[in-house]
C-alpha cells in the first residue's frame, strides 16, 4: 500500500506540473513504459521521484531539451556498503575516501546525481545503462564533475 501511494503522489505531481504548461496536458495520464519509466505527453520531457512521504515531478515542453531527470532522497539516509559497492566505481570510492565523516551524505548525493542522470538518458538510449556507467565527483556540496564510461560515449 504505501509504495503504491508514493507511486500515486508521483503521478500527481507529474499531472500538476504538466497542468503548468497546459491544462490540456495536465488531463493526460502519464502511463509506465515497457521499463516502467513514466511516458509524458509528446514533446515533452519530464521525471519523476518519490520516497517516503515526498513526491515531485518536473516537466519542460522547450524543443531543445533531450533529457530531464530528478531524484529525491532523505539527507539522513543511509546508503549502506553493499549498495555504494553496487552504484560506485572504484574511482569514486577513492576519491570519496578522503572526505571528512561530516561530508559522507555526499553518497546520498551521488545516488540521487546517479539516479536523476539515469532517468534523464535512459528514455533516450534504451539500453543498459548502469550506475557505473558514470562517475559523479563533487567538488563542493553544489558541484559535480560527471565522466562518462567508454560504453557511453
Amino acid at each position: 500500500p504505501e509504495r503504491r501511494q508514493n507511486f500515486t503522489a508521483g503521478r500527481i505531481a507529474a499531472r500538476r506540473a504538466l497542468s503548468q504548461i497546459s491544462p490540456d496536458l495536465g488531463a493526460i495520464p502519464v502511463l509506465r513504459g515497457e521499463s516502467n519509466q513514466p511516458v509524458f505527453p509528446p514533446n515533452v520531457r519530464g521525471s519523476i521521484s518519490h520516497c517516503d512521504n515526498l513526491a515531485c515531478a518536473v516537466v519542460c515542453a522547450h524543443p531543445r531539451l533531450i533529457g530531464l531527470g530528478v531524484d529525491v532522497e532523505p539527507r539522513s539516509r543511509v546508503i549502506n556498503s553493499k549498495v555504494v559497492e553496487r552504484i560506485t566505481s572504484p574511482a569514486e570510492r577513492e576519491f570519496y575516501q578522503s572526505l571528512a565523516s561530516e561530508e559522507r551524505d555526499l553518497w546520498v548525493r551521488v545516488f540521487c546525481a546517479k539516479e536523476a542522470l539515469f532517468k534523464a538518458c535512459f528514455p533516450l538510449i534504451l539500453r543498459d545503462f548502469t550506475f557505473r556507467d558514470v562517475d559523479v565527483l563533487f567538488s563542493s556540496p553544489s558541484e559535480a564533475k560527471l565522466h562518462l564510461s567508454e560504453r557511453l560515449e
